[in-house]
């Protein structure tokens, strides 16, 4: 499994982190030649392999005084007086020139993505504020006190100012900030455990938001190669703060409570392998249920609980908070003798929709085709089907018509009218009887969105991230109606959807369906995977045709 988008499997990292190493000597000499240019004082060596006496760091203990590490770090410390508000937070200075010339790469530097609001100096600040918060304060259920128990908070403090240090650069922008990571320890003279720890940081600084919202977290196989990734527990503790804080520092396109929730789950599951060993020999599964179990003493059976929780994949138990696990049980009770049951609530800033019926192909297109035809932006959805044939749906909303960016302070909220004709649309829709097609040629004629960003549409069929399932994972620019024209896409295809890991950033969408052919079969024939990756690239270019 390729657990970093875009980048090597975790089998190749260490022989592409040497090319990159050598690659590394060239830019150290661009860096140098371009910061010579920039100044007309006095130069001196900025980055010589066989560095001065005089430009040596410290290396007394406690606070190297006085020294370019010790400079660093006070402002890193006092950043979070100024709250990550600073346009550029790190002055060009002699000594920052010397410790850290990779910098200057990054100064007002745009993010190749658009759900980015800062440039790449600014996040990384931005993201030291953060992650010294977390330090401190758990909020959304977090637990990032706790994971930064252990931890050096100066060696945090660099991991997050270091985290994108490889933008600005050719290649992977984490493989090479791990190899600056490390010249950077060495430069500062930081030890060798200290070193390997912020290398690690820079480069799976995206391991865990990735896995947690495009992989089953219930498959030992996706747990055990993210901490054999990893490496340690103290690792792991670094990453899980730094993900959070890079997230929270971009804003709340990346961030909400349903990504808290999910990030966190894989923590923990990762964690558990780590400290215990096999993600097979670990007992937290039982544990979670004990818990689950008496935190619903008040509402429900043990067996009511533990029938409803062991119907359903794992991934279910591991990332479903108590009362909502009893929230679904509720609502599954409802059903009776009626096909669906609907359920409106909100978590955190976000509208939440959670459906309740009985599987049957199809179900799927059916509600997000719903929420399509009314203007319903999903930022974030799971799905799951237990052994009775109830289907479980949870998706995360906001209001299409309100424009850019997540909800916040309630600006993107669904209205109370809206939601009341979607209740009614989506067990329509489920039953046949709300013309979805209809609906959204009329929606798009009426509320025609903005040109999509410019982002080829990309479509992956992955044997290797699942034993059981192929993985069809879909990387593109949002456009209404992109879920529905997806998800019917592959029921034409004859192809039955598992689990629906679905997440929205911004302008861009990664779409991430488990999924076997009608016999329970994989995607395995290349003539068949063409097939499925040329029909879902026609599906969702047709969405930019102008309606007629």
């Amino acid at each position: 499994m390729a657990v970093v988008g875009g980048g090597p499997a975790v089998a190749n990292t260490s022989e592409w982190r040497r090319d990159v190493f050598i690659a590394m000597r060239v830019i150290d000499a661009a860096a140098a030649s371009a910061l010579e240019g920039r100044s007309s004082r006095r130069r001196r060596p900025l980055l010589p392999w066989r560095r001065r006496r005089e430009d040596r760091p410290s290396e007394a203990e406690g606070e190297p005084a006085g020294s370019d590490l010790g400079r660093l770090l006070r402002d890193l410390r006092e950043l979070e007086a100024k709250a990550g508000r600073a346009l550029e937070p790190l002055p060009a200075t002699r000594w920052l020139e010397r410790v850290l010339p990779e910098w200057e790469a990054l100064r007002g530097l745009p993010h190749a993505t658009l759900f980015h609001r800062h440039p790449v100096d600014v996040h990384s600040m931005r993201t030291v504020a953060e992650i010294d918060y977390a330090m401190r304060v758990d909020e959304e259920q977090t637990g990032t006190p706790a994971a930064a128990a252990g931890l050096s908070r100066d060696e945090v403090l660099l991991a997050a100012m270091l985290h994108d240090i490889g933008k600005g650069h050719e290649g992977d922008h984490s493989i090479v900030g791990a190899v600056i990571a490390e010249r950077f320890a060495s430069r500062v003279g930081l030890g060798a455990d200290a070193t390997r720890r912020l290398a690690a940081a820079a480069e799976h600084h995206l391991l865990l938001p990735i896995v947690a919202t495009r992989r089953d977290i219930a498959d030992p196989r996706v747990i055990r190669e993210a901490a054999e990734a990893i490496g340690d527990t103290s690792t792991l503790h670094l990453v899980y703060l730094l993900a959070v804080a890079d997230a929270r520092a971009t804003g709340p396109e990346v961030w909400n409570p349903w990504k808290a929730q999910l990030i966190r789950s894989l923590y923990e599951r990762v964690l558990e392998v780590l400290s215990v060993g096999t993600p097979e020999a670990a007992t937290a599964p039982e544990q979670r249920l004990s818990a689950i179990v008496e935190a619903l003493a008040g509402r429900f059976t043990a067996e009511q609980v533990e029938a409803h929780v062991r119907g359903i994949e794992p991934g279910y138990l591991l990332s479903t908070p108590p009362a909502t696990i009893g929230d679904h049980i509720e609502l599954i009770e409802q059903l009776g003798d009626r096909p669906t049951a609907v359920r409106r609530d909100r978590l955190g800033d976000l509208d939440r929709l959670t459906v309740a019926t009985r599987d049957r192909p199809g179900i799927l297109q059916s509600v997000v085709g719903a929420l399509a035809g009314h203007n319903a932006d999903v930022l974030g959805g799971v799905a799951y089907t237990r052994d009775d044939g109830v289907a479980i749906q949870v998706w995360h909303l906001v209001d299409a018509l309100s424009g850019g960016g997540a909800a916040e302070d309630g600006a993107r909220s669904i209205d109370d009218r809206r939601w009341e004709r979607i209740l009614n649309a989506v067990p329509a829709a489920i039953a046949g009887e709300f013309a979805i097609d209809e609906r959204l040629a009329e929606v798009r004629a009426t509320y025609p969105m903005p040109v999509p960003v410019r982002r080829d549409t990309e479509v992956n069929v992955d044997n290797g991230a699942s034993t059981d399932y192929s993985v069809v994972e879909v990387h593109t620019a949002d456009r209404r109606g992109l879920l529905y024209a997806i998800t019917r896409t592959l029921h034409e295809l004859a192809l039955d959807i598992h689990l629906a890991k679905v997440d929205t950033i911004g302008a861009e969408v990664v779409d991430a369906f488990y999924v076997l052919r009608q016999n329970g079969r994989r995607l395995e024939a290349p003539d068949e995977i063409e097939r499925v990756r040329s029909r879902i690239k026609a599906a969702v270019a047709a969405l930019d045709e102008a309606p007629e």
